[in-house]
């Protein structure tokens, strides 16, 4: 499962690339190169991932943009003083729908897993667990600094 996680990730990142601001572009540039030779991707390997990528790219960034929409949405309602029945309706209506573009991406991320997985041999499959473990521990680390700074500032 957590191969499929891994994989899963660098669907993500790849189109992560596509709509960021041009200094995560960069880092995206540099992770996807590091990705490429970290598991010694062939050129063709890489060619394939990033059609995969392509192709689901639009697609993707719609239903994010569409997410994000939604989160402001539902944050905003959530504030009001309303506690009416009616209101509340509203708030679990926004808040499925919300549920609903979430499964949307996450669907559409696991199809772009699956064709991903197809590419890759099974050492490098190994190797891209171990790659993206690492890099995970390390948004956790500076997440959790960056929370703790937040925190000393209230």
């Amino acid at each position: 499962m957590n191969k499929l996680i891994i994989l899963l990730a660098i669907c993500t990142l790849g189109l992560a690339n596509s709509h960021a601001g041009e200094g995560k572009k960069d880092k995206m540039k540099k992770w996807d190169e590091k990705v490429k030779k970290e598991l010694n991707l062939t050129d063709e390997q890489s060619k394939e991932i990033t059609e995969i990528k392509d192709k689901y790219n639009t697609e993707l960034k719609g239903l994010m943009d569409q997410r994000n929409k939604l989160r402001k949405e539902l944050a905003d309602m959530t504030k009001q003083a309303d506690t009416s029945e009616n209101f509340n309706k509203t708030l679990t209506n926004k808040h499925n729908e919300l549920q609903g573009v979430n499964k949307d991406l996450q669907d559409k991320r696991f199809v772009m897993l699956l064709e991903t997985r197809e590419i890759l041999k099974p050492d490098q499959l190994a190797k891209m667990d171990k790659l993206f473990m690492k890099s995970k521990h390390k948004r956790w680390d500076k997440s959790k600094k960056r929370q703790s700074q937040e925190e000393a500032q209230q």
